[in-house]
């Protein structure tokens, strides 16, 4: 995996925010937005030398709001294995989607790929869930559930890891399904156009970095 370099490089994979559900499963919910920029905020005393990005909207959106004013590269290596599965079928068959097989040939070549370009840099990497899962479980061989919003870290000196950290969350894990639950409760009770209008008072409240509970209740306000 090292190959015949001398690695000094420090790795950070960012798993986007909370996503929406069904056709909204490429966007982030107000939720992902706050985590975004909570993350965000950790991270800028941070002197990243590079950032790369999936081309999927919901980890573009994360790289919007982790506001870290360096300029990303946006590359398919770090997109998605598939659709998420609650997604009409329809859909998923009309978007790419990896064996499990190929997906861990896309993240070996990736972490080889950077291993030389950037073996003594700071690295940051917005992407998802199972790209994550699996840079980890080849790395350590660890099996460790990597939640929304959540950040992972390596730090790699000569040819071991003398640091790291998985699925690490910096922003309050209070009620961890609060907004989530908003949400869905807000979609059965308010008329299309009502849950629109909450869901702009839900971003603007999630903008500004409040309580979870500020930006829950504005999913049921009329």
């Amino acid at each position: 995996m090292f190959g015949g370099k001398e690695i000094k490089m420090k790795l950070y994979l960012i798993r986007h925010g909370q996503r929406g559900f069904f056709y909204d499963y490429d966007t982030l919910l107000p939720e992902g937005i706050w985590q975004s920029i909570k993350v965000g905020k950790y991270l800028k005393n941070i002197k990243l030398n590079v950032i790369y990005c999936s081309p999927q909207k919901r980890a573009k959106e994360t790289l919007k709001y982790l506001n870290l004013k360096k300029k990303a590269i946006i590359t398919s290596r770090l997109r998605q294995q598939a659709v998420p599965g609650e997604v009409d079928k329809a859909i998923q068959l009309l978007k790419k989607r990896d064996t499990p097989e190929q997906l861990s040939k896309r993240v070996k070549a990736f972490l080889l790929y950077i291993m030389k370009n950037h073996h003594n840099e700071i690295v940051l990497c917005v992407t998802h869930k199972l790209f994550i899962k699996e840079l980890v479980k080849q790395l350590i061989n660890s099996d460790k559930n990597i939640v929304s919003g959540s950040i992972t870290y390596f730090e790699f000196k000569g040819k071991k890891i003398i640091k790291k950290y998985i699925g690490k969350v910096v922003y309050p894990k209070n009620n961890p399904n609060l907004i989530k639950n908003y949400f869905i409760k807000a979609s059965k009770t308010l008329t299309k156009k009502q849950l629109e209008q909450s869901k702009k008072k839900a971003l603007e409240v999630a903008k500004k970095g409040k309580d979870k509970r500020d930006i829950a209740n504005a999913y049921l306000s009329k």
